[in-house]
């Protein structure tokens, strides 16, 4: 029992100097959303809901740090200016990116919605696809960080604007995973849960709600699983970051030593299952340090 109480007490400890020096990498991220286009005969109001969703999905203050319109305005006009060049456009992002205090560009270009109807029983249902290609250009390099075209489908509803606010609502959705995985914040584990003979069998880590979802219906008719997957299981990756120097320079490496698998999303943080490493976590968080962690690559 006093071996459990510890290892309730010292992650406290732990856990303040450990997660400040993730904290010192995890600053809010500059970002700057370039007004977006529409292509072809695209509807601009479809095209400034877009926008918006894209917008709402990096809404935490705490983790970003939006730019303003007048910089955004700015920034487009130099970027059209080189779109026709991938290495002007490149150096422009790099430069003009410096010079607007913004760590990450995004641009984006939404195509027409499309509509589709069938009757059954003399009810019309309606079905809208939009297609959206968004680019995010890393101002440190110049190159592009993401950039995959995104095609969203509603479901089925009663009327065309019903469909369009749909498959706007089950985009939004999508994209914030998206951002959950490109800008995953520092996670680690926080205290041990339950033991069994003082190894960890369930343990707390400081991820929760807005890293991972509960699996239910969301607001637009879609399942939600997993931020990023779409699978009910989460599985995540203990790791330990190591330094290796040579040739004149210092290279940072990691080494996985154990999975979770995510059991309980509970407000701002999660309970894991302990798959394998238990040991290891036993004897960092025994050290006073609290093991890293990260969203599994096979996921």
């Amino acid at each position: 029992m006093k071996k459990f109480l510890l290892y309730l007490v010292s992650p406290l400890l732990l856990f303040a100097a450990n997660y400040s020096r993730a904290q010192n990498t995890d600053q809010p991220v500059h970002i700057a959303i370039i007004p977006f286009t529409a292509s072809g005969y695209g509807r601009a109001d479809i095209t400034a809901a877009v926008q918006n969703e894209v917008t709402s999905c990096f809404a935490n203050k705490g983790r970003f740090f939006l730019m303003d319109r007048a910089v955004t305005e700015k920034l487009k006009q130099e970027l059209e200016s080189a779109k026709d060049n991938a290495s002007v456009y490149a150096q422009v992002v790099a430069e003009q990116g410096h010079l607007a205090n913004a760590e990450f560009i995004i641009t984006g270009i939404v195509s027409p919605v499309q509509i589709q109807t069938s009757v059954y029983n003399n009810v019309t249902t309606y079905v809208a696809t939009v297609r959206i290609a968004i680019q995010m250009d890393k101002v440190e390099t110049g190159r592009v960080f993401y950039n995959t075209p995104i095609s969203i489908q509603s479901i089925g509803c009663v009327s065309e604007a019903a469909a369009t606010d749909n498959v706007l609502c089950r985009f939004g959705t999508q994209f914030k995973g998206i951002v959950r995985s490109l800008f995953s914040p520092p996670m680690l584990i926080l205290e041990v849960v339950k033991d069994k003979k003082g190894v960890p069998q369930k343990v707390r880590v400081n991820a929760g709600t807005d890293m991972f979802d509960s699996g239910k219906d969301d607001a637009c008719g879609s399942i939600l699983t997993s931020w990023i997957t779409g699978k009910k299981k989460i599985w995540l990756e203990v790791y330990t970051e190591h330094e290796i120097s040579g040739g004149g320079k210092t290279y940072k490496t990691t080494q996985v030593f154990g999975t979770l698998k995510v059991d309980a999303v509970d407000g701002e943080t999660s309970v894991c299952d302990v798959s394998t490493g238990a040991e290891e976590i036993k004897a960092m968080l025994d050290k006073g340090i609290a093991p890293m962690v990260r969203l599994q690559a096979s996921n």
